[in-house]
């Protein structure tokens, strides 16, 4: 978590009408930190994704106006399935 720059933690939940989901998970040997947000009528999705030996994060922000969540998930999965990582 300490690759996550501070200003940005200090804006998780700054707003009270957000709906946030925070996750930590692995994927091979990437650490991700995932936060899947609701406002209003849009869904988003921030990724933090950091390999060990690398110096820096991959950021990667999806979003999606106007989609019921059913819709955004599919397109989510179809999104992140098309994402290859290598070091």
């Amino acid at each position: 978590m300490e690759m996550i720059p501070e200003r940005v933690k200090e804006t998780w939940g700054a707003n009270e009408d957000y709906q946030e989901i925070f996750e930590e998970f692995t994927l091979g040997e990437y650490e991700v930190w995932r936060i899947l947000t609701k406002w209003e009528d849009r869904f988003f999705a921030d990724h933090y994704i950091h390999h060990p030996d690398a110096d820096r994060v991959i950021f990667l922000h999806l979003e999606c106006p106007k989609k019921s969540f059913d819709e955004f998930k599919l397109l989510y999965e179809e999104m992140i399935g098309t994402i290859e990582l290598k070091p």
